[in-house]
């Protein structure tokens, strides 16, 4: 899990072109530089990264290092990156990566194609399609390390989700028997998920205030799940019905 000690944005440089939040591209008192979304990419998208992506990487997907980062107040007297929002941040370190094509498929290996179906049917993440007719996987592929780099959770936790959707479009749908039918599978998966949520209360207490309300004051609520709704989605593994609903 990330170091529970903020880091500083000491600079703000532009925005990303790609991502419908486009995240503003920060260096921070580390040294490195991120990829951050601030107060308006929304509150509910920065509690989903946050909760989404701890949970992730206890499933050992690929998701770059990320941190809870403070943004200073003297950004906002800056125009262009008014936006972002003084406080806490969702920030994720920038890579050199290329998209993840049709044509690099093949090279993730099976077990991260399966644990990442599941991973987006577990927290009902339904943003990750790709065919040859196109998609939006959200996946990238580092060609340094040779590795699939996972992003982009703002769209997790979906009430809206829709289970054929994600077995009918999701990138890696072709692993699907292997996971939900495969009853010794289906047993070792179900073990990793219940250890992922055995941090779920170190997870969501670590979201920042800030991020649960709209104004400074604190008297606005934002819009997103209570944790309680939260835990109920996550859950839902231990029903048969998640894993034969498809």
């Amino acid at each position: 899990m990330p170091n529970p000690v903020m880091l500083e944005v000491t600079e703000v440089t532009g925005r990303a072109k790609q991502g419908v939040t486009e995240p503003y591209i920060c260096r921070c008192s580390d040294g490195y530089e991120y990829f951050v979304k601030g107060k308006d990419a929304g509150r509910s998208s920065q509690i989903y990264e946050w909760v989404a992506g701890c949970l992730g990487r206890a499933l050992g997907l690929p998701i770059p290092h990320f941190e809870i980062v403070h943004v200073d107040e003297a950004f906002l007297d800056i125009p262009e990156f008014r936006g972002i929002g003084a406080g806490p941040a969702f920030a994720s370190r920038k890579r050199l990566l290329n998209e993840l094509t049709i044509s690099l498929l093949s090279k993730v290996p099976v077990h991260t194609q399966q644990k990442l179906l599941l991973f987006d049917h577990w927290v009902q993440n339904g943003d990750r399609t790709l065919s040859l007719n196109g998609g939006n996987p959200n996946l990238f592929w580092e060609p340094g390390e040779q590795q699939l780099v996972v992003i982009d959770h703002n769209q997790a936790f979906d009430v809206g989700y829709c289970v054929q959707d994600t077995f009918n479009y999701h990138v890696f749908r072709a692993q699907a028997d292997s996971v939900f039918s495969d009853l010794a599978q289906r047993c070792e998966l179900s073990d990793q998920l219940a250890s992922c949520l055995l941090n779920l209360d170190d997870i969501l207490a670590q979201i920042p205030e800030d991020w649960r309300f709209l104004d400074e004051d604190r008297q606005q609520e934002s819009v997103h799940l209570s944790d309680a709704q939260i835990r109920t989605i996550l859950n839902r593994y231990e029903n048969e019905q998640f894993w034969t609903e498809r």
